[in-house]
């Protein structure tokens, strides 16, 4: 792990961390949350099936092959 340091940035009302050339992103989006400690964690967003209507594209896929059991 690489010792980079940071400050912290102010752009209009808001303030964001730059991201060092160093760390590789894994994802266009994160979560972000702080800890009691303070400590600041983001975390990569992934795809939920459950919550961006990817389940239901599957699942009527699924249907129109006639592989599920019509008394289900």
């Amino acid at each position: 792990m690489s010792d980079n340091n940071i400050k912290v940035r102010k752009l209009g009302e808001s303030k964001f961390f730059p991201i060092p050339e160093s760390i590789k992103l894994q994802a266009d989006s994160y979560s972000v949350y702080q800890n009691e400690e303070g400590m600041i964690i983001y975390v990569p967003k992934k795809n939920n099936p459950f919550k961006n209507g990817r389940l239901q594209e599957i699942t009527e896929h699924f249907l129109k092959l006639n592989i599920f059991h019509k008394d289900l």
